[in-house]
């Protein structure tokens, strides 16, 4: 090779150099924040649009899914319910089998996912103020009896007392 080609060449793999972190930086993923679910609905602006990561209890209604957690239940002023969407096939997934084994005939699971918080300007079909849309499901169990108490469905943790609530409290 001629010295003007390896000079070429040389200039070449030196400005390569320099761009190429520049656009490797660029093609970086989002890293989803980790957050606690109740500061999530008690500031829900500051994590409006935002792809988050949480732990939370996810439950069946008559129409909807939707997130909660025990250490933060609604409450007169303090409206916190949350419509949950699944990703498309969720189900087909390890994760997702043994999340719709649990959640047979309306029992809560206990999830770790990854999704978009929406602060909401209209309700969804059960009344839930926010969205939670999920991108990702990492696990899934069973909910203890102790994870349930004070949760947002009924007191005595029935499900359907929290609907019959909700309805009288909207009336």
């Amino acid at each position: 090779m001629s010295n003007s080609i390896k000079l070429r060449f040389k200039a070449g793999a030196i400005v390569l150099g320099l761009f190429l972190p520049i656009s490797a930086k660029g093609q970086t993923s989002v890293e989803p924040k980790k957050v606690d679910f109740c500061d999530v609905v008690a500031s829900p602006d500051d994590y409006d649009h935002k792809l988050l990561s949480t732990e939370v209890i996810l439950q069946s209604s008559p129409h909807s899914l939707f997130l909660y957690s025990a250490s933060c239940p609604s409450k007169e002023g303090f409206d916190v319910t949350t419509q949950a969407f699944l990703p498309d096939g969720w189900d087909s997934l390890p994760v997702g089998k043994k999340l719709s084994k649990i959640m047979k005939h309306g029992r809560p699971a206990k999830v770790q996912l990854v999704g978009i918080f929406r602060s909401s300007v209209y309700r969804g079909p059960d009344g839930q103020r926010f969205r939670f849309i999920i991108s990702q499901i990492y696990s899934a169990s069973k909910v203890s009896d102790g994870e349930t108490r004070g949760r947002n469905p009924g007191t005595d943790g029935t499900f359907s007392d929290f609907w019959t609530n909700r309805r009288v409290a909207q009336a």
